[in-house]
């Protein structure tokens, strides 16, 4: 069973990992293809939502071959809630792309700031869940820097692939 500092940390993981696949498709949006923002953010949920449920069910299948742990309905519903953070982080993202696909403002502007908003969440995401694991202040400079590196990699991907 994973104590309560446990599940924080698997929160923030799993927070962390959602932001890299939601930050993945909208690096591979391309707005001046005539893609519209509002695709983008559809992509993104169900994406999150199929990598949350492989998750789920890998690490209940792990948990069964590798500790003999059966899978209950219980065990189900507490890894689902464990994982929800993956899918919940893409929220700010993809409302950002829903501005665009509601004309608030243009699709280029909100693919490029969804981005923008997943690196950023990245740093915060792996801040604060340094900082909860009781890092010092440099640790968790280093690990926010680490984060917002896979951000800024998938800012750079974009700029390669459009």
């Amino acid at each position: 069973m994973l104590s309560a500092s446990d599940a924080k940390s698997r929160n923030y993981s799993a927070a962390i990992y959602g932001l890299i696949v939601a930050g993945s498709i909208i690096a591979a949006a391309d707005p001046r293809s005539g893609e519209r923002s509002i695709v983008t953010a559809a992509l993104v949920v169900m994406s999150l939502v199929i990598f949350w449920l492989a998750h789920v069910y890998s690490n209940e299948l792990g948990a069964w071959s590798e500790h003999g742990v059966t899978p209950t309905w219980a065990s189900w519903k507490r890894e689902l809630g464990r994982q929800w953070p993956m899918v919940g982080a893409g929220t700010t993202p993809v409302l950002i792309l829903a501005c665009g696909g509601f004309n608030f403002v243009s699709d280029a502007v909100a693919v490029n700031l969804a981005l923008f908003v997943c690196t950023a969440e990245l740093g915060l995401a792996a801040f604060f869940a340094a900082r909860r694991g009781g890092a010092g202040i440099r640790v968790s400079i280093l690990s926010t820097a680490v984060a917002v590196t896979f951000g800024l990699a998938l800012i750079l991907l974009k700029t390669l692939l459009h």
